[in-house]
């Protein structure tokens, strides 16, 4: 009868330690997992700020592609203008210079 109480104090002994074993385990589990838990969170914060990061750099270049647009179709705007007076001014030299012409033969 003493060695099967025996028996069973240290098989109670051996569930207890399991047990006890089995806590510390989850508790260390929970302690990993609230840890993982501050770390996504914290990475998530970060990736928030990394895209409205990158937002504002892209709404700042496309309104730098935008100026510059802007900025090109006044030029070419200046650049069609300038032709045309060019144009006018060469046929204007050309008149003149026939109008010249015209005046030495006579």
């Amino acid at each position: 009868h003493e060695g099967r109480t025996r028996t069973l104090e240290t098989r109670v002994a051996q569930l207890e330690q399991d047990l006890s074993d089995r806590e510390k385990e989850l508790e260390r589990c929970c302690e990993l997992t609230k840890a993982g838990e501050e770390d996504r969170r914290a990475n998530e914060a970060e990736l928030r700020r990394a895209a409205d990061r990158t937002e504002k750099e892209l709404a700042e270049k496309c309104g730098e592609a935008e100026k510059f647009r802007r900025d090109a179709e006044r030029s070419e705007t200046e650049t069609v203008s300038l032709r045309r007076r060019l144009l006018e001014q060469g046929e204007d030299l050309q008149r003149r210079k026939e109008e010249c012409a015209v005046l030495k033969k006579q």
